[in-house]
């Protein structure tokens, strides 16, 4: 079983799905707002989150 992405330095339990068009499925992640589960997805998928093409259309809601 896969580990699932957690933001840097969070050991809290609230869990989020991240969706990018870019991706077939959303990823599950942990983080303490959407912002950092945005940033945990990215880590997860081997992209930036930085980049134009990823935060523009990325949509995170709770899990």
């Amino acid at each position: 079983m896969a580990k699932t992405p957690t933001y840097p330095g969070y050991s809290g339990k609230k869990r989020w799905l991240v969706y990018h068009p870019s991706h077939k499925r959303p990823i599950a992640v942990l983080a303490p707002t959407a912002q950092a589960a945005m940033v945990a997805a990215a880590g997860g998928w081997g992209c930036r989150w930085q980049s134009i093409e990823f935060y523009s259309n990325v949509k995170v809601t709770p899990a």
